[in-house]
């Protein structure tokens, strides 16, 4: 329950609805060892000789990175889609079902978009985007207080020059003590 509670506090109208934040399902990302046979990789399963891979372990310790949307505009740009054939969609069930119940809801992510859609539109979707994905100063304060704000210097023209070199044309990236990567 505790998670759910946080939830509920980091995302105050929208939190009862989404599981511990996430606007889609939390189907885990695979890690494979290379080298390993007839293996195919879906978005969150991974098969071997046809057979999903049910032998795993979780990297609680990891941290991993989900852009889902870089600002409104892109994120209602994939959201028809979402709602239609992705991790919106009807089928996909509502977050923490016995828990929603108990507190008087049990929308799913598809219901939860159709119903502020049908209810407040375009305005509505705005609403819920800037309350649950925008990084304002109070969302990221309501994060932090709750010890689920994690934040990493990303640089990645950096990481890729470090790796590659710079592309052609491209001047080596300096880093912060001013020598070249």
């Amino acid at each position: 329950i505790e998670r759910f509670e946080q939830t509920c506090v980091i995302y105050p109208t929208y939190g009862r609805h989404l599981n511990g934040g996430f606007l889609s399902h939390q189907a885990g990302k695979f890690f494979l060892r290379c080298g390993l046979k007839a293996i195919k990789i879906k978005i969150h399963l991974a098969f071997q000789h046809d057979v999903a891979i049910t032998d795993t372990t979780a990297l609680d310790a990891v941290h991993l990175l989900h852009f889902h949307a870089a600002d409104w505009a892109s994120w209602l740009q994939t959201y028809r889609y979402r709602l239609e054939s992705g991790v919106y969609r009807a089928d996909i069930p509502a977050a923490n079902p016995r828990l929603q119940a108990k507190l008087g809801t049990t929308l799913t992510i598809h219901e939860l978009f159709q119903t502020i859609e049908a209810k407040n539109g375009e305005a509505g979707l705005r609403a819920f985007w800037e309350e649950v994905c925008l990084a304002t100063p109070d969302l990221r304060a309501r994060l932090s207080e709750h010890g689920h704000l994690h934040e990493f210097p990303l640089d990645p023209d950096a990481v890729r020059q470090a790796r590659f070199g710079p592309l052609p044309g491209e001047s080596p990236h300096i880093d912060q003590r001013g020598l070249a990567e």
